[in-house]
């Protein structure tokens, strides 16, 4: 392999490889070859970045933020041949090389005579190097003095020894171009050489904004953004659309596949494939000036890509049509990151309705108790579903008091238009009238009356609505909800058969939530539905400023946080900004604006994770403050009257024992005291248990194995008998844990042991994903209820002990300033009880929500079949069936069966 390499970007350094994380990535000593001299002011760069250094007296270098894989370093210095070399960036690893430079004694040529045929095969490179589009008619080229073209036939040459230098100020880049070779032909261009970015500088706020934006522009629907879609798993969604030559759809899953090389993935096609990008389509109703663009790919060979798109080799692939006329003039830099605030202006967007998105909520039931769930679905509703997958990456919902005060707020991501979570009701709840509200952060330029809102009673336990006779009729949109007979007994399964049909009677896909209450212990009090006109129907030309120039709030296509770097007297001030996402596992190079202000969007992770920042003025000087600035939250002014409603007296014993009831073989205690201490040894640290002796201990070396990334809980698979652990892919991409200790019963379904880590209870298993498996010291399993800990020990306990010293945070490099940034909530899973394995129980069964799945898909036939139990209470049930078809069409389905 490393002979390959060698041959295609030429001679290879012997270098140093060692571990470090306090100094740069690539870092050296520069000298002449003859004499031994450092060589001063050469200019060292990553091909195709902005990423540079100028060698000291001393000829010293180094870079940083270079992204792993392979990258061709370049070195230039007048006087000397220009140097090319291939190296392998890898994380955590840094390189010290030691390099010579070879004089270049070649004779410099001058310009030839500028007669007419000079200026015309001048303006054909021109064309050639730059093309033909807006942005080169912006573009100014300086030449050096040894500049040379010659033409023979079809056929122009040029060379230079001296660097061309580029402004582009359309782009806001000055390109230097160190040109070896150049030779353009009717259909073909060869360039052999390097390119270094530079960013232009100006103190015209609007000018910055507009270059932003081109450059913004420029890498949506390119080559690298195409690629760097296929690693992301997010080519659809951002508007690829992929087929052969006889028009048949490819799934772009279907083609990534693991590569022989690290950091790398391999793209598997044997024949051309047609790439559309559907973001600028006319079928789409968005103007453009370049309404369709469709390329093909022709592969040359293996094809391999980067995490962030860029080519190991660039002549593996070869374009055809709209990208193969992409040149100079609308080039980016490779370490281009689009963090740019004009998110939402990644094509020319100007009608507003068409891009109007609607947010509607579908919960388990229309009100609560306290230390209740309230499950909730969100359907988002488009003014053109093709735009789906396009458009908001991120809902945000929020639980308001009834003095208007935001008590909990949850982050979800969006995909296909669909997202669910839930909120976990506090025992301290005052009862009143709560409020659920949704919104994504472009919606809001709408206004706040577009941001969905609705009313959420919360009641005492002695409380219930008056009970009203339901009609027995079903209710049916499109959708139609059948089961085997309409009386059940006590727990028995329920069969459901669900069929979704269009308007013409075809079978169709949809994506759907059930619901199923207890109907007499749950009235149903809210009027709106799915299927209401002001849910998610969006009329063509609803909003009344029909074109817009620029947006107040950005679209966003993942999470997204901002920030102002600050300089020791405490101004805001611009700066160049390194962003060190997590574990190096990404790098962000960026410029602030002229408020030292930044953005950065389009992350996708859960829970919350650390981010590290180094901020540098024009002279390369190290900044001192990095502050975030909170999002802003719309305001909490709106005006819903309280429902009317009619209250009864009800059974408070038979509300509480609704959830939390603990199982008859537990005893719950009252306030039990606990005395700790700080423990350091093993010895010491055994005995420091409130359960008692456990059933099984697997000591910390016996989890070192487990996969990074994964949950710690994997390794302890075959090693506790009984214990079973399940990782399972959510609806938005994020890896899930679920656990369950063998004989576990709960009455709500709820079978996950409680977690501690040093006595500390853990929300849930998929809290554990931010804990290195290598600092537990070692893991403690009690497999039967545990009464000490009240109904969270019914389930079992595991406990985690962590090793001397764990601080339970990433750490990041020297001079760096670091937050941690939450990111999005994770949705738990709701579980009804099975009891085909467990029907003797004689736990008490009084749930209200008896049933809920916010991810039921239908199939081709538009149908799907589900199974649920039946609990201890004679009443009836309400199922309610709500979703979206593939086609944007809201269904609904309302059945009622009786328990008797």
């Amino acid at each position: 392999m490393t002979k390959k390499i060698s041959k295609h970007f030429g001679t290879i350094l012997l270098f140093c490889v060692f571990f470090i994380t306090s100094q740069a990535q690539v870092s050296g000593i520069l000298v002449d070859e003859q004499n031994g001299k450092p060589l001063s002011k050469a200019t060292v760069f990553i091909n195709n970045t902005s990423l540079f250094a100028v060698t000291n007296d001393k000829g010293e270098f180094a870079i940083d933020g270079i992204a792993p894989g392979f990258v061709e370093l370049v070195i230039y210095r007048d006087g000397y041949k220009l140097f090319k070399s291939a190296i392998r960036i890898q994380v955590d690893k840094a390189f010290k090389l030691n390099l010579k430079l070879t004089s270049d004694d070649s004779p410099k040529g001058g310009k030839p005579k500028q007669d007419a045929e000079y200026k015309s095969n001048l303006q054909w490179f021109e064309r050639a190097l730059l093309g033909e589009d807006d942005n080169a008619v912006l573009c100014q080229i300086t030449y050096p003095k040894n500049f040379s073209i010659s033409r023979t036939g079809d056929l122009l040459e040029v060379s230079a020894s001296e660097p061309l230098v580029i402004e582009n100020n359309s782009l806001g880049y000055k390109v230097t171009c160190y040109l070896q070779e150049f030779k353009a032909e009717v259909e073909n261009i060869t360039f052999v050489g390097a390119l270094k970015f530079d960013t232009l500088s100006t103190k015209d706020p609007g000018q910055r904004k507009n270059w932003e934006r081109n450059r913004l522009i420029a890498y949506w629907g390119s080559g690298q953004h195409f690629f760097h879609t296929l690693v992301k798993g997010t080519t659809l969604e951002e508007g690829f659309g992929l087929t052969d030559s006889n028009k048949k759809i490819i799934n772009p899953e279907s083609i990534v596949v693991p590569s022989k090389m690290v950091e790398y993935k391999s793209v598997s096609l044997s024949e051309e494939m047609i790439v559309t990008f559907q973001m600028e389509s006319m079928e789409t109703g968005v103007k453009t000036k370049n309404p369709i663009q469709t390329s093909t790919l022709v592969p040359m060979g293996n094809i391999d890509i980067t995490q962030d798109g860029i080519l190991f080799n660039p002549r593996s692939v070869k374009w055809k049509g709209h990208l193969s006329k992409e040149r100079l003039a609308s080039m980016i830099p490779q370490n281009y990151v689009p963090t740019a605030s004009l998110e939402n202006e990644k094509v020319d967007w100007k009608n507003f309705s068409l891009l109007r998105e609607k947010v509607y909520l579908h919960l388990d039931r229309d009100y609560y108790y306290p230390r209740e769930t309230i499950w909730v679905k969100a359907y988002l509703g488009y003014s053109m579903p093709a735009l789906r997958d396009t458009l908001s990456h991120t809902l945000y919902v929020e639980l308001i008091s009834p003095e208007k005060k935001i008590i909990d707020s949850k982050v979800y991501p969006v995909k296909a238009g669909v997202s669910w979570g839930e909120f976990a009701l506090s025992e301290k709840l005052v009862p009143g009238q709560y409020y659920l509200r949704a919104y994504t952060n472009w919606m809001r330029n709408y206004g706040d009356s577009a941001l969905f809102l609705r009313p959420v009673p919360v009641l005492s336990l002695d409380q219930n609505i008056e009970y009203e006779e339901q009609r027995n009729a079903e209710v049916q949109t499109g959708l139609s909800v059948s089961t085997e007979k309409n009386s059940f007994k006590f727990r028995e399964p329920i069969k459901m058969q669900i069929l979704v049909r269009d308007a013409k009677g075809n079978p169709e896909k949809a994506n759907l939530s059930v619901s199923v209450t207890d109907a007499v212990a749950s009235i149903p009090v809210y009027p709106a539905s799915i299927t209401s006109p002001s849910a998610l129907r969006i009329e063509t030309f609803e909003v009344s400023n029909k074109y817009f120039e620029e947006v107040t709030y950005f679209m966003e296509r993942g999470l997204s946080f901002k920030g102002q770097v600050k300089d020791a007297k405490d101004v805001p001030t611009q700066a160049s900004l390194q962003v060190i996402q997590g574990n190096m596992d990404n790098l962000i190079n960026l410029e602030t604006d002229d408020k030292g202000e930044f953005l950065i969007t389009g992350l996708k992770y859960v829970d919350s994770m650390v981010f590290a920042f180094q901020p540098m003025n024009k002279k390369g000087k190290l900044l001192p403050k990095v502050e975030l600035i909170p999002r802003a939250i719309p305001p909490l002014t709106f005006d819903i009257p309280v429902l009317a409603l009619k209250y009864r007296k009800d059974n408070a014993l038979q509300r509480i024992q609704n959830t939390y009831q603990a199982g008859e073989q537990v005893r719950v205690l009252d306030a039990v005291e606990i005395e700790g201490k700080k423990v350091t040894t093993m010895d010491e640290k055994k005995d420091v248990r409130i359960y008692g002796t456990p059933d099984y201990t697997v000591s910390g070396d016996k989890l070192t194995g487990t996969i990074a990334g994964s949950n710690l809980l994997v390794g302890l698979q075959g090693k506790v008998p009984g214990l079973r652990v399940t990782e399972v892919m959510d609806a938005g991409g994020f890896r899930s844990v679920r656990v369950q200790i063998r004989g576990a019963s709960s009455l709500t379904g709820d079978t996950e042991p409680l977690i501690l880590v040093d006595g500390v209870p853990f929300p849930d298993a998929n809290s554990l994903i931010s804990i290195d498996p290598s600092m537990v010291e070692r893991v403690e399993v009690v497999t039967s209820a545990t009464p000490q800990f009240g109904s969270r020990g019914t389930n079992g306990v595991i406990s985690i002990f962590m090793k001397t010293g764990y601080k339970g945070q990433t750490e990041v490099k020297k001079n760096y300033i670091s937050y941690k940034i939450p990111g999005y909530s994770r949705s738990k899973t709701f579980v009804s009880p099975d009891y085909t394995a467990s029907s003797d129980s004689q736990n008490p069964d009084f749930r209200t929500t008896i049933f809920w799945k916010p991810d039921l898909l239908t199939d081709d036939s538009g149908g799907a079949t589900l199974q649920f139990y039946t609990a201890d209470l004679v009443t009836r049930y309400r199922i309610v069936v709500e979703g979206v078809t593939e086609s944007g069409q809201p269904v609904r389905a309302v059945k009622y069966v009786t328990v008797e």
